[in-house]
């Protein structure tokens, strides 16, 4: 007996269809106008929804680092200096800093000192 009071309780608060159809226009282009409008109000609401979905993706990715570098420490992720020389190697050899057929881009302070001699 009590979920009937419950389901009558929250029936009360939905509007029903029989309700709200005699405030209808009967007017076919009113219609089409009123139409118009819920479809634009429904993809405005759809836009919204997918752009707060795409910063939440990327709030939580953020999250997810800052929660790495937490746990394993910013030295984690320090430069690593042999990469760089063997990436300096590649550029050194005279073959336009190409490795592995692509092209190497490095910053220059990441480039190693050439011995003068």
């Amino acid at each position: 007996m009590h979920d009937l009071v419950t389901a009558a309780r929250e029936s009360d608060s939905v509007s029903r269809v029989s309700d709200t159809a005699p405030q209808l226009p009967t007017d076919i282009a009113t219609l089409q106008a009123l139409l118009a409008q819920a479809r634009a109000e429904r993809d405005a609401a759809v836009a919204e929804r997918d752009h707060l979905q795409s910063q939440n993706d990327r709030l939580r990715h953020l999250l997810r680092q800052l929660q790495q570098r937490a746990q394993f420490g910013r030295s984690s992720e320090k430069f690593d200096p042999d990469r760089a020389t063997d990436q300096g190697r590649a550029a050194d050899r005279g073959d336009g800093g190409l490795c592995c057929g692509r092209q190497i881009h490095l910053a220059p302070a990441a480039l190693p000192a050439k011995p003068r001699c």
